[in-house]
Formats: C-alpha cells, sequence, structure tokens
C-alpha cells in the first residue's frame, strides 16, 4: 500500500473543505456505469465537488492507494466485494474518511450493518434524480464537515489530556517568574478538593499561598536548581488547606512553554497514607504485625525477588504456609497470563517508580482453584532496604457475578432475536389472509378471513408485551417481594373467572429478585386457565427443602399429558404464540431459582418452583 496515500486519505478533508469555500473530492463507487456518470456531472455542477469514480470496490482501493479523497460514496449490491465488505475494508486503512452508502437495497438490516461497520451515512436510491442527488450532495457536505469538526475536537482534546491526564492525584500549573513560582493558570478537581478552594480563588493564588513558609524555604531552593538543571523535580513537600489544615505531598515536576510563557506542571500526590504507614511501622513493628495479622485483607512485603512477610489472611486466601510461600518468587502465585505484569510492577514499586495505585490479578491455589484478587500497592522501608507493601482482597465471587451479568445479556439478546422472527411470521400471516379477504367472494368468506386477522393481530399484542418484559428481564436491581401480595395482582390481572378460584397460603413469605418475577405468577394462572380445561380452583403453597423452599402452583383442571410434559417448557410450548411456561422458566433461572412440573396424569396440572437459601425470608404479617 502506497502509505504517502493513507496519511492523505485520513487527513485531507481537514485542510478547509468543509468552511464552504473549498472543492470537495469524492470518490464515487457503483457498479452501473450510467449511475456513475449521473452522479458525477449533478455533484460538479454545483461548483462544491469534483468526483472521481470506480466501478467496482478492488478499483476504489487502488485509486484510494495513489490519490487523496475527502469522501467516499458506494452501492451497496457490487460484484466481488459488496459495500459493506469494502466499508471494513476501508475502516481498517483509513479509519478516519467519511463513507456514505447510497443503495437502492432499503432493507433495515442492511442499514444497521452499514452504521455498525462504521458508515458516516445511509441514503436510499429512489425518486426523482433532482431531489435524490440534492439529498446526497447535503449529506456529503454535513459528513464531511462534521469529520473536520471531529479532527478539531480531537486535536483540543488531545492536549488537555496532555495537560490533566498524565497523573491519577492533584493537577498544577503554573507561571514561573524570575523571583520564583507566580500565581496558578489552571487546576484539576482534585487539587481544589483536597484544598477546599474554589477554582476561582486558586487562581488568584500561587504554590507560595498553599506550602508553609518553613517547609517552602526548604524545598524551594532544590527544586529550582533540579527545575533549571534538568527540567523536572520530585520531591516531598507540605500542603496547606483552607481550613489551615495540612497534609504531606509527593510532587513531580515539569518546565514547559505554554502561550509563550515558562510555566510549571505539576502532579501532586497525596502520601499522607504512605507518612502514615512509615510512621506506624517505624513506631512500633509490633503493633502493625498485630493488625496485620488480625485483620482479613492478604497483606504482603516482598524484597529484591521474594515475599519477605504474609499475614494469615493471606496464608488462607493462597492455601499455601507461610514458609512455602517464601521459598516461591513472589509472582508464582499469579496465573501465568498475569506473572509477568505482576514481576515488572513489583520491581518498579521497589524502585520507586509511579504505579497504577490498584489493579486485579487472577492467581492459583494450592488447591488448583483460580482465584481473582484486587491488589494494592506501595513502596516502604523494610529493615532499611527499598520493599513493596501489597494488600489483597478476594474478588472471585464479583467477578463471578459480572461474568452472571454479561451472560445474562447475551441470554436476554438471543431471546429478542427469537421473538422478532416469530413476530415476521405473524405478519407474514396477516398479511396472507388480508390477500384473500381481498379475493374473497362472498360475505361469509371475508368475515372469516377478517376474523383470522383479529385473531393474529391480539397474538401480535401480546407478543410486544412479552418482548417489553424481556427486555425489562435484569434491568431492575433484586429487591424483596412479597408472594402472596403478587399472586392477588396476578389473579386480578388474568381475571380467571368467576367459576375458578385462586387460593394462596404464602402469608409473609418474600423472594430476593428482580421485581419482573412478579409476572412469572401472572402465567402460572394463565397457564391453568388456559389448558387446565375444566380448571375450577388453583392453589399456591409451599414446603421446606434442604436446599430452601419449594414454591407450588397446583390446579384441579385436566391435566398436562405425557407427550407433553417433555417439551413443556421449551419455547413455543404453553401459550398460543411461543411464550408462557417458557418465560417463567428464564425469568426465574435468571434469578437463581428452577422450575419443574411435578404433577400425575388425572390430578390436575403441579409446577415446583426450588428457592434456594438466601434467596427468600419470610417475615411476620402486620
Amino acid at each position: 500500500m502506497n502509505m504517502q496515500a493513507r496519511t492523505k486519505n485520513e487527513g485531507s478533508f481537514g485542510a478547509g473543505a468543509g468552511d464552504g469555500k473549498q472543492v470537495i473530492s469524492v470518490l464515487f463507487v457503483d457498479d452501473e456505469p450510467d449511475i456513475l456518470v449521473i452522479c458525477k456531472r449533478y455533484l460538479e455542477q454545483t461548483g462544491r465537488f469534483t468526483v472521481n469514480t470506480a466501478t467496482s470496490a478492488r478499483e476504489a482501493l487502488d485509486i484510494l492507494c495513489t490519490s487523496a479523497h475527502d469522501a467516499v460514496v458506494a452501492d451497496y449490491q457490487m460484484p466481488d466485494m459488496d459495500g459493506i465488505a469494502f466499508l471494513k475494508v476501508l475502516r481498517e486503512r483509513y479509519p478516519a474518511l467519511p463513507f456514505l452508502l447510497f443503495t437502492g437495497r432499503g432493507r433495515e438490516d442492511i442499514a444497521i450493518a452499514a452504521f455498525e461497520s462504521g458508515a458516516d451515512c445511509y441514503v436510499k436510491k429512489g425518486g426523482t434524480p433532482t431531489k435524490q442527488f440534492d439529498e446526497l450532495a447535503q449529506k456529503i457536505q454535513q459528513v464531511v464537515e462534521r469529520e473536520v469538526e471531529s479532527k478539531r475536537i480531537r486535536e483540543m482534546d488531545t492536549i488537555f489530556r496532555e495537560v490533566f491526564n498524565n497523573a491519577n492525584d492533584a493537577i498544577f500549573l503554573h507561571e514561573m517568574t524570575p523571583t520564583g513560582p507566580g500565581k496558578y493558570i489552571l487546576v484539576n478537581d482534585v487539587a481544589l478538593r483536597w484544598l477546599g478552594y474554589s477554582a476561582s480563588e486558586m487562581l488568584t493564588m500561587s504554590p507560595l499561598d498553599i506550602v508553609p513558609e518553613e517547609v517552602m524555604s526548604v524545598v524551594l531552593p532544590k527544586a529550582t536548581k533540579a527545575l533549571s538543571e534538568c527540567g523536572h523535580a520530585t520531591f516531598e513537600s507540605v500542603h496547606r488547606r483552607k481550613d489551615g489544615g495540612t497534609y504531606p505531598v509527593e510532587v513531580s515536576c515539569h518546565t514547559l512553554a505554554f502561550n509563550r510563557r515558562t510555566v510549571a506542571f505539576s502532579i501532586v500526590r497525596d502520601i499522607t497514607g504512605r507518612k502514615n504507614a512509615e510512621a506506624a511501622l517505624c513506631e512500633s513493628e509490633g503493633k502493625w504485625r498485630t493488625l496485620a495479622e488480625s485483620t482479613p485483607v492478604a497483606i504482603m512485603i516482598h524484597q529484591g525477588d521474594h515475599l519477605v512477610y504474609i499475614n494469615p489472611a493471606g496464608e488462607w486466601m493462597t492455601g499455601y504456609s507461610a514458609g512455602e510461600l517464601y521459598a516461591k518468587n513472589y509472582w508464582d502465585l499469579a496465573a501465568p497470563e498475569f506473572r509477568q505484569i505482576v514481576r515488572e510492577r513489583g520491581r518498579q514499586r521497589q524502585n520507586g517508580e509511579r504505579l497504577p495505585y490498584s489493579y486485579d490479578v487472577r492467581i492459583i491455589a494450592k488447591d488448583d482453584s483460580p482465584k481473582w484478587i484486587s491488589v494494592t500497592g506501595n513502596q516502604i522501608q523494610y529493615s532499611g532496604r527499598p520493599a513493596g507493601l501489597i494488600s489483597a482482597v478476594d474478588i472471585t465471587e464479583r467477578k463471578k457475578s459480572e461474568d452472571l451479568i454479561a451472560l445474562t445479556s447475551r441470554k436476554l439478546a438471543l431471546m429478542n432475536d427469537m421473538t422478532h422472527q416469530d413476530l415476521q411470521n405473524k405478519i407474514t400471516g396477516l398479511r396472507g389472509y388480508v390477500e384473500l379477504a381481498r379475493e374473497a367472494k362472498t360475505e361469509e368468506e371475508r368475515s372469516a378471513y377478517s376474523d383470522k386477522e383479529e385473531r393474529i393481530l391480539a397474538d401480535i399484542h401480546h407478543m410486544i408485551k412479552n418482548c417489553k418484559d424481556y427486555q425489562e428481564m435484569g434491568v431492575n436491581q433484586p429487591r424483596w417481594i412479597p408472594v402472596e401480595e403478587s399472586i392477588r395482582i396476578a389473579a386480578s390481572i388474568v381475571s380467571p373467572g368467576p367459576g375458578i378460584t385462586v387460593e394462596s397460603h404464602l402469608a409473609g413469605l418474600e423472594l430476593f429478585a428482580d421485581p419482573l418475577i412478579e409476572k412469572i405468577f401472572s402465567h402460572l394462572i394463565d397457564n391453568a386457565v388456559r389448558h387446565g380445561k375444566t380448571t375450577t380452583h388453583i392453589r399456591f403453597l409451599c414446603e421446606p427443602t434442604n436446599e430452601g423452599v419449594l414454591l407450588i402452583c397446583e390446579d384441579d383442571g385436566a391435566g398436562i399429558p405425557e407427550t407433553k410434559k417433555k417439551n413443556l417448557f421449551q419455547r413455543g410450548t404453553g401459550s398460543a404464540i411461543g411464550f408462557g411456561l417458557f418465560f417463567v422458566r428464564e425469568c426465574l433461572e435468571i434469578n437463581g431459582m428452577k422450575i419443574a412440573e411435578l404433577s400425575h396424569p388425572g390430578n390436575g396440572a403441579r409446577f415446583g418452583i426450588t428457592v434456594p437459601n438466601g434467596m427468600y425470608r419470610c417475615v411476620k404479617p402486620t
């Protein structure tokens, strides 16, 4: 590839193409020569565009290798490589080059695929040539101008990040005068929060106002000398808050040119914790050990390549004894993919280099079980030599929860896709009956088709409602759901009729679950009414088990045929349009519960919901 052309394509439009004066260079790709001729003529006669053309994506890629363009317009359906595939190649080579899909294919999935692949705009062919090319010209102008503006914003954002994102702590930018530090030009929110001043107050102050005089008299000469000789200095100091309180800090300062002035850029870290830890260690190692050995947080100290101290919590977390751990390299506990970073950060920590305050690591315990820990580290002096102080917290369960949430999200996405397929089937059937009704020769035939159309519309309405339920799964935080009240509400919503009673013996029982779980009771009652045929009584009760409780829903209806039990909870079984018991099972599983069919032929339907310990409670009714 011509790398010079690649660079030009990524930035040529930024040189004024969006200011209304310069001409925009467009590469138009379509396998229909007539379309290319018409488009080129129309766009160029506006005076705002120059148009190069290509009859295939591969020809267009060759052109882009040798000449720069401000935007690419391409058809979707082309030989060898369609518009989406072409777009993906473009995004790999020219990430910022504006791309418009101009096609007669109006399918929604094509538009979605285009935007997911990085298209800037989707324009549908059709209508009068003047109207459609006016729209295309306007869209090209808009996306190019938008990219120009985005480039300017990115440049400004880069400058901002250079100043503010080079440190995790307080940031100060202040003038440097011949007599010493001048007024502040810029400070970040962390600095304002630590010091207690407003931004307007800080801009009237200088380092002389926040560093005690006795500290400044010691720090300033050394810092000034280092800055003049090297352009940077790292030193410890003290900052004084607005309320008069002080705290120790570590300052990393650099001088740089800013708006034709010499300024100092300082990254300041509050080292109160480190100083307190050092003081505590110096004052009483015995006191420190008592604290370290009683805390549930694992604490380790390493010097060189080995651990020199680990507390009981660390032994419990890893499964190794202290003696076994002292014989290992400190990074041997880490899973293979983390050993290099653990080793490198340990070395940097002992050397006093700046590091992220905390990070997550996977370790392998003595019993080969993987565990996730959150590691926080710092440099200390131990037995007169630099060492790394590490604290670690077991976050394995949190990681499992995150994985479960991700799995749940994928499952819900799959459900939505399946529901979309069902909806398409219903719409196809509806259209079929509409056509048949038009061709019907008698009013009786038309009326029959109309009844079927009404039924399908009712099914579609029901499906849309269920889609909404699926989308709401996992959105809300779990809370305690009173079961008896939920059953009463469900019965009133379903309205089983005057000949059917709903009975509940669950006063005080609450489930800890997504609020959407309340809807399972509506589905269970509806299932008994729809399929029980002779149902007159529906009852809810619970029984204790070794694992928790079994929540039971039973009725006195016709029961469930053996032939249907195998696929009872599968999608498409249990209701007219594919939800019902399938929804109940999915909703319960996401909340950590399970449902099973427990009935016997001829004795009505009976379902049991297994609720594990911790997911339910019994409260005294008020």
